[in-house]
């Protein structure tokens, strides 16, 4: 299988992470799997001291194990309602700031308790957020039409 990966927000490249020799996927794996671990973790505002960082990994692992990976995997919700949750998410920590309490208080809830902060906030701003879901999933379905096109022109033995 095929990876790709943005660099500096704007180049996608391709990683064919299946060639790669097995000792240098696992020590990708192994990076991979300490970075996400400590970044669910990071800040001080929301977890603290060290036990209330192992618990929450502890929760996230028994959550991973279940297959519940993020929270739309998590919650099995359509496409519209995960980019609304996304842009709402967005908009809190814009207001607030990623350092301030009140976004240590959001983030330190637990997904289900996110996830009902973030649809009560679409509710009371549904306008808005209309507007943005149908902007994105234009642009959504118009990138599909452009990597369709590009994929037409190719020719590719398989």
């Amino acid at each position: 299988m095929a990876y790709s990966t943005v660099i500096a927000k704007t180049e996608t490249i391709e990683v064919p992470f299946e060639k790669f020799p097995e000792h240098v996927q696992q020590k990708i794996i192994a990076y991979g799997c300490q970075r996400i671990f400590n970044d669910m973790v990071g800040g001080a505002e929301r977890f603290p001291t060290v036990e209330k960082k192992v618990a929450h990994v502890r929760e996230k692992i028994e959550e991973f194990l279940k297959g519940n990976i993020g929270r739309q995997a998590a919650s099995g919700v359509s496409t519209e309602v995960a980019i609304a949750r996304q842009e709402a998410r967005r908009l809190v920590k814009a207001k607030y700031g990623a350092k301030s309490p009140e976004w240590a208080a959001f983030t330190g809830l637990g997904d289900e308790e996110q996830l009902a902060k973030l649809d009560e906030l679409v509710e009371k701003n549904r306008a808005h957020f209309d507007k943005f879901v149908a902007a994105e999933m234009k642009a959504r379905a118009e990138a599909a039409a452009k990597r369709a096109k590009a994929g037409a022109e190719l020719t590719l033995d398989l």
